[in-house]
């Protein structure tokens, strides 16, 4: 770790991460948070996700934010302020990609493709297979938590109509190319 307790990643660290579908991902947050105690006061708690995207007046957007399912994190440029940990470090190259949603996805698909290993929430099998073959595993691992939707509050079901996913996906674009561009890249991988 480093003197602020984080971590210190070399250049030769072996990073494997997993993807989610970015409309699976922020519909789970936003029916996971109306169980959070902070969020028991705000309107968000007693709605629909559908209701949520209509409510023009909700200050709330975190289900929403471009880049939290996985462009942002992978690229490195969430603002040092934010209560993702970074290196704490303000480049002018972190502020141009936060400007730049191409050269942010660009950034992101490249730091991608150097990771050991990542896996795609949507294609289990296939991913701890590729797993088991990236770190020379002796068998496979198995992905034993599944989130199946369990925290709607009784607000309905969290099966969203293709109208709903198209509206959630115009809020995050970036995480969207990123996840299409990374099933293509577990495809190439899968088949070489």
């Amino acid at each position: 770790s480093d003197k602020n307790g984080g971590y210190d990643v070399s250049n030769d660290a072996d990073v494997i991460t997993f993807l989610r579908h970015p409309v699976a991902r922020a519909t789970s947050q936003f029916y996971h948070s109306q169980t959070l105690s902070w969020a028991k006061h705000l309107r968000f708690v007693n709605q629909t996700f559908e209701e949520y995207l209509d409510d023009k007046n909700d200050k709330w957007m975190q289900p929403l934010e471009d880049g939290d399912s996985g462009a942002d994190f992978l690229a490195g440029i969430f603002p040092t302020e934010s209560e993702v940990e970074s290196d704490h470090k303000e480049t002018e190259l972190k502020v141009l990609l936060r400007k730049n949603k191409t050269a942010a996805c660009l950034f992101a698909a490249s730091r991608l493709e150097q990771t050991t290993w990542f896996g795609i929430l949507e294609d289990v099998e296939r991913s701890m297979e590729l797993l088991q073959v990236s770190l020379g595993l002796k068998t496979k691992p198995v992905f034993i938590k599944s989130n199946y939707g369990r925290n709607t509050k009784g607000n309905g079901s969290t099966k969203l109509t293709e109208d709903i996913v198209e509206k959630i996906g115009s809020y995050i674009p970036k995480d969207l190319w990123l996840y299409q561009y990374a099933t293509r890249l577990l495809d190439a991988r899968w088949n070489y």
